[in-house]
């Protein structure tokens, strides 16, 4: 640090011309650290309000976590011959949210089903489906085009049963359950909005899968310009068929039949009043990854995607996993809660493509453990 007192005293002390040059030189001096103070004193304040935005940008995302909707975690129990052990399964894993089934040509007025598993507290997604779900070997069944009958059988279901959300059919474009256009079950959806809503239950479609949804991602991004976002996504997300369908629009197959089909059910979702677009999302998504993780910001994207073109928040009645790694489990998870979805069914069933979370006898398997221990923290 400069001592400007000695400066001046020597000054005083020497003759009239070393005086002046003393003087003029203080003057400099003083001159260049006024600037240096100056620009110290800047730049901190520049450091400082970089960091104070910083630390508002890391407030505003923790913000956001924290308000965001909180997933309802559930599950579509296989195991278990009798409702108490499902109920009993529910419990093990540390959920009161499953996935039940409703079907309108069976109804007699009551569900024994629904009400043993709302008695016991449980909170129901219900699917309410026309007919009984078509079987392998079976013919699939058509959109029912009665509507009068339709909305009269609705609403004496939904007059004595109020579920947390209805979901109208199983996989809507699934060509083994259903025969007849998307207009067929797009009229039946309208239908069961009017009477859901007025009954003051929630309404959702029966599920689309992420090989059009993450087609329609990609897309957007070329649609946008913005190819190298493309790039990445499709090398990430897509697997070989649905490489050659997108790179070869001429060849008209069965994989671009499906894709105009969700476009037809996503701009009718854009207008219809549903309160949910609703996927069943299983890993390794579209068959790609590693199968230990889920693929990076991909059920996220979905859903924003979903949100962005729509204006209708994404859920899953159902999901689940083609192993039984727990990490994939934990992953899965996560990224249901960093998309934001309100609901999360898992189906915990052994299947040709499906693993459960369980033994036969409802024993907790690894990856069941991991489901366990992310949703009860």
């Amino acid at each position: 640090m400069i001592d400007f007192r000695k400066n001046i005293f020597i000054a005083k002390s020497s003759n009239p011309h070393l005086l002046v040059l003393k003087f003029k030189i203080m003057k400099k001096v003083v001159f260049v650290l006024g600037l240096f103070i100056s620009f110290t004193s800047c730049k901190k304040e520049i450091s400082n309000q970089s960091s104070a935005e910083n630390q508002q940008s890391l407030n505003s995302s923790s913000n956001d976590a924290l308000t965001a909707t909180a997933v309802k975690n559930g599950a579509l129990v296989i195991a278990g011959s009798t409702i108490t052990d499902k109920i009993n399964i529910l419990h093990n894993l540390g959920v009161n949210y499953l996935r039940y089934t409703i079907i309108m040509s069976d109804w007699t007025g009551t569900d024994a089903g629904f009400e043993r598993y709302t008695s016991e507290g449980l909170h129901i997604v219900c699917n309410i489906n026309y007919d009984d779900q078509a079987s392998k070997g079976q013919a699939p069944k058509s959109f029912t085009k009665d509507m009068v009958t339709y909305r009269k059988k609705l609403g004496q279901i939904l007059d004595k049963y109020k579920p947390e959300v209805a979901v109208i059919e199983n996989e809507e474009t699934n060509k083994t359950y259903h025969t007849g256009p998307m207009s067929a079950y797009i009229n039946e959806l309208s239908n069961a909005v009017t009477v859901a809503h007025a009954k003051g239950v929630k309404v959702t479609n029966g599920g689309i899968h992420p090989q059009a949804v993450c087609y329609f991602v990609w897309k957007d991004y070329m649609d946008r310009g913005m190819t190298a976002e493309a790039d990445s996504w499709m090398n990430l997300t897509f697997n070989s068929s649905m490489k050659y369908s997108a790179e070869h629009p001429e060849a008209n197959n069965s994989t671009q039949f499906y894709w105009r089909q969700v476009d037809t059910l996503l701009n009718a979702y854009t207008t219809l009043n549903i309160d949910y677009v609703n996927m069943h999302i299983y890993e390794p998504i579209n068959d790609v990854g590693n199968g230990k993780n889920t693929i990076p910001g991909c059920i996220a994207t979905m859903a924003s995607y979903i949100k962005r073109r729509t204006g209708k928040p994404a859920m899953s009645n159902e999901c689940g996993q083609r192993n039984t790694t727990p990490s994939l489990v934990t992953s899965m998870l996560q990224a249901f809660t960093t998309g934001s979805y309100p609901y999360a069914i898992w189906f915990s069933g052994d299947g040709e493509n499906t693993k459960a979370l369980t033994e036969k006898n409802g024993v907790l398997r690894s990856n069941g453990v991991a489901y366990k221990n992310f949703v009860t923290k």
